[in-house]
C-alpha cells in the first residue's frame, strides 16, 4: 500500500521557512498598510472630506506621506534583498553539494561531505548521502 506523502500548502510549515517567511510577511503587511493610509489621505484629499476609517482632518497628515511612501520603497526594497539573500542560502550549498558529488562520481574526492557553517538545511541531506558513499565503498 503506497502512503501519500503531499504537503499542506498552508499550514505545514519547518524551522526555515519559519526564518524566511516572517520576515517577509511582516514587511508586507507594514507596507500594505502604508500603502493603505496613503491612498486614504488621496482620496480623502480629492474629496475634501476627513479620512474614511479615522473620520480625521485630512491636512494633519501631509506631512507623513512622503515618509510612508518612502517607508514603502525601503520595505519594497529590504524585501528584495532579503529574498536574494534567502536565495543564497539554499542555492550556493546545493550548487557546493552537487559539484562535491560530481568529484567523488569521477574519483576526484574522497571522504564524507561536510556542510559548511550556516548550511543547516542541507545536513541531514548530507548524512543520508555520506550513509550511501559509505555503503558503496
Amino acid at each position: 500500500m503506497k502512503r501519500n506523502y503531499k504537503r499542506r500548502l498552508l499550514l505545514h510549515i519547518n524551522k526555515f521557512q519559519k526564518s524566511m517567511i516572517w520576515p517577509i510577511l511582516i514587511a508586507c503587511f507594514v507596507a500594505a498598510f502604508m500603502t493603505f493610509f496613503c491612498l486614504e489621505y488621496y482620496l480623502a484629499s480629492l474629496t475634501n472630506t476627513g479620512i474614511m476609517i479615522l473620520n480625521y482632518d485630512v491636512t494633519a497628515f501631509e506631512w507623513a506621506i512622503p515618509s510612508l511612501l518612502l517607508g514603502v520603497a525601503g520595505l519594497l526594497v529590504f524585501i528584495i534583498f532579503w529574498v536574494f539573500y534567502l536565495s543564497n542560502k539554499v542555492v550556493g550549498p546545493f550548487d557546493r553539494i552537487t559539484r562535491e558529488l560530481d568529484e567523488v562520481i569521477v574519483g576526484q574526492r574522497k571522504g564524507p561531505l561536510t556542510a559548511r557553517k550556516g548550511d543547516t538545511m542541507f545536513e541531514e541531506l548530507l548524512k543520508r548521502i555520506n550513509t550511501l558513499l559509505e555503503k558503496i565503498k
